[in-house]
């Protein structure tokens, strides 16, 4: 997730999956990015942030989580983290529970998982190959692997979707074996990369795509819809309420963005749901 100055606030769809072998269409949900408490834009990725947001009525989050030196996953967009706290790759999580980000606690995702939401969204950072100079293949698989054990110790594997840049057969299996729920984050730049996006998760199994809203176009939804893929967009421009409008109209089951009222009372109404009310709970491998 991109990170911005304000606070951001996502709609999100439930996307749950019944014993029949189908995800169940539920339209749009409100939550926000980062655990952010509202109205108070410095505690995002923290953990007064997320308990703040959780009493105020929020059921559904999104956080984004790199690992420390000793391999539990914390909330925060950077390595290098905000604060007195330095560099998550080189602090145990002792030693991170000590400092603050802008005068807030860190969050463990221990914490976060602790914590009765309904739905939960892990933003992996460690996945994240491009411009991210702590990345290796070996911290994406421990990152992946520390949040299946995580997820399976609080019993939230229905309610907990890990979202990966990389949807290597390392990582998806391990999250499939585990019966994880997953997406694939990423930043194309035309609605040719998108689609290409969508045919790499439904290859791999994953529920979602994450991606900037700008790119998810008509079309780009009709062929995720074929796929049993949905789309998560995010914006962090100001107000494009005709275009969010018209992707949630098209079936775009979810946007992030700082405007939350804005969306949840003009764009979330105009989501239009699938005919059937479901989506394959796995998609077919793509022919080569």
């Amino acid at each position: 997730m991109q990170r911005h100055p304000a606070l951001l606030v996502f709609v999100l769809m439930m996307a749950a999956r019944p014993a029949d072998g189908v995800v169940a269409d539920e339209g749009f949900r409100a939550g926000v990015i980062g655990g952010t408490a509202p109205g108070r834009r410095l505690t995002y990725n923290t953990l007064e942030g997320f308990r703040s947001s959780f009493r105020a009525g929020v059921r559904t989050v999104e956080g984004d989580f790199r690992l420390t030196r000793d391999g539990v996953l914390v909330a925060t967009h950077d390595d290098p983290m905000r604060g007195d706290c330095g560099r998550v790759s080189r602090r145990t999580l002792a030693e991170l529970r000590r400092c603050r980000m802008d005068g807030y606690r860190v969050a463990a995702l221990d914490d976060v998982l602790e914590i009765a939401f309904d739905e939960i969204y892990l933003d992996l950072k460690d996945t994240h190959q491009q411009g991210n100079p702590t990345w290796n293949p070996a911290t994406a698989q421990a990152a992946v692997t520390a949040a299946i054990d995580a997820i399976e110790a609080h019993g939230r594997a229905a309610d907990v979707v890990v979202m990966i840049y990389d949807a290597s057969a390392e990582l998806t299996d391990a999250m499939r074996a585990a019966a994880i729920r997953g997406g694939f984050k990423g930043y194309p730049r035309t609605s040719a990369a998108a689609d290409a996006m969508t045919d790499t998760a439904a290859a791999a199994g994953l529920e979602l795509v994450c991606i900037n809203v700008r790119w998810i176009t008509p079309a780009v939804l009709v062929r995720a819809r074929t796929l049993g893929v949905w789309h998560l967009g995010w914006d962090v421009n100001p107000p494009g309420v005709l275009r969010w409008r018209a992707r949630a109209a098209a079936g775009m089951r979810g946007l992030i963005t700082q405007y939350y009222r804005i969306v949840v009372e003009k764009v979330a109404p105009a989501y239009q749901p699938d005919p059937q009310g479901t989506l394959p709970a796995t998609a077919a491998p793509l022919p080569p």
